[in-house]
């Protein structure tokens, strides 16, 4: 669902409901998503609005750990965010649209882990340490991608490496060189 602000006057608040007063108000169901992580708005050198929105899961209960980016353009139009490309992706946890001068729009994409999520009821007797290494796994790779006004969509711009998360123990970190 998106909803936008309502400074003033009566609002929308689901299913034709009203309420008065300021707020956030319903304004349109949008199809393709699941799991949401994150979302981002990016206004393109040419103006077009476009909603970005990282799932974390695939569409099904089968597609957990597959996620995907959904790139939704405002129609000024019919008012309403429309779905006009979806960026495959690994468990995304990041999108983050932004624009150099003179070089264009990206989109940067973070990709999260590989591996099954583990269901709530079994994190009851675990602890932090086993939660951060079960949980703070980026071992996907991650994608640059640059808007193609042509084509009307992003393209693959560069591809990052995975990042490798190493835990020092003090003991490790007195053997590494860290002046040099």
């Amino acid at each position: 669902m998106i909803y936008r602000w309502n400074p003033v006057g009566s609002r929308v608040i689901g299913n034709q409901r009203r309420s008065f007063g300021t707020g956030f108000e319903w304004y349109q169901d949008i199809q393709g998503t699941m799991a949401a992580s994150d979302v981002s708005f990016h206004r393109l050198q040419d103006g077009t609005g476009l909603l970005v929105v990282a799932n974390s899961q695939g569409t099904s209960q089968n597609g957990t750990g597959r996620g995907s980016a959904s790139i939704f353009e405002f129609n000024a139009t019919s008012r309403t965010f429309e779905n006009i490309q979806t960026l495959e992706c690994m468990g995304a946890a990041d999108v983050e649209p932004f624009n150099i001068p003179g070089e264009g729009d990206f989109l940067a994409t973070a990709s999260r882990q590989n591996e099954s999520f583990v269901l709530p009821s079994a994190l009851e007797h675990r602890d932090h340490a086993t939660w951060d290494s079960e949980f703070s796994v980026y071992d996907q790779t991650s994608i640059i991608w640059k808007w193609d006004a042509v084509r009307h969509q992003f393209e693959s711009y560069h591809i990052l490496a995975k990042i490798l998360r190493l835990f020092l123990t003090p003991a490790i970190a007195s053997l590494i060189d860290c002046e040099g």
